[in-house]
């Protein structure tokens, strides 16, 4: 069964960069992209989970038929042969890479991608190439699912760098105890609400929703033109 090649989470070493929480819910988001694939009606059935953790989601997009890239800094190669062997799926294949490092060449045309809280742990720079990489491989009528943590997310709380312009902006939360709590041990660069919104339209995606949630996070979904 799916539910029992998930690796138990507690023993699952630390990578910093926040709680891995894809193998324990589907969120609202998510929801949306799933619906998403259900209606999809282009030729171009594939896409993209970036920093995918376990990859539920991607999961269900390969069972619908769907060609999934999954890319996290953490090797989950074993995973997600695992889950391939149980479901007779071919069509999951997952690179372990640091995000600043994707290469175009590690990436086909898409009709949709996935960042659940990844895009924040980039420098400004390497997030604005990375939606840049996306924009050019996606097709049009393609989206985006992303959520975005700002300085009003739990963690941060003891954020230093609020202020600081974006190309300078990615420093650690100062308190020790929010770091630890919520696992996020690397600098992070959060966004306000618009400074999130300007990044995608930068990169030429339309917006089709956002909304900041009461815990801090923006959820927000961008298609190409």
């Amino acid at each position: 069964m799916i539910k029992n090649s998930y690796p138990n989470l507690s023993n699952m070493k630390s990578h910093g960069k926040g709680k891995l929480v894809s193998a324990e819910r589907v969120d609202a988001l998510e929801k949306e992209l799933i619906k998403f694939l259900l209606n999809w009606q282009g030729n171009v059935r594939a896409g993209a989970d970036f920093g995918c953790g376990f990859g539920r989601v991607s999961t269900i997009a390969s069972i619908l038929g769907y060609r999934v890239f999954l890319f996290d800094s953490l090797d989950l190669t074993e995973h997600f042969q695992q889950i391939s062997n149980a479901l007779s799926l071919e069509k999951l294949i997952f690179k372990q890479v640091n995000l600043e490092k994707l290469q175009r060449t590690d990436l086909q045309p898409i009709s949709f991608a996935l960042l659940q809280r990844v895009i924040h742990y980039l420098p400004y720079e390497n997030a604005v190439n990375l939606l840049s990489l996306i924009y050019e491989k996606m097709v049009s009528g393609g989206k985006v699912f992303a959520t975005i943590s700002t300085p009003e997310s739990e963690f941060a709380k003891s954020y230093p760098c609020a202020n600081v312009p974006l190309e300078k902006r990615f420093c650690k939360i100062e308190n020790e105890k929010d770091r630890l709590r919520f696992d996020v041990l690397s600098p992070v660069c959060l966004y306000s609400k618009k400074e999130a919104e300007n990044l995608f339209s930068k990169a030429g995606f339309k917006k089709e929703h956002s909304e900041q949630s009461r815990f801090g996070n923006i959820k927000m979904i961008y298609y190409r033109p």
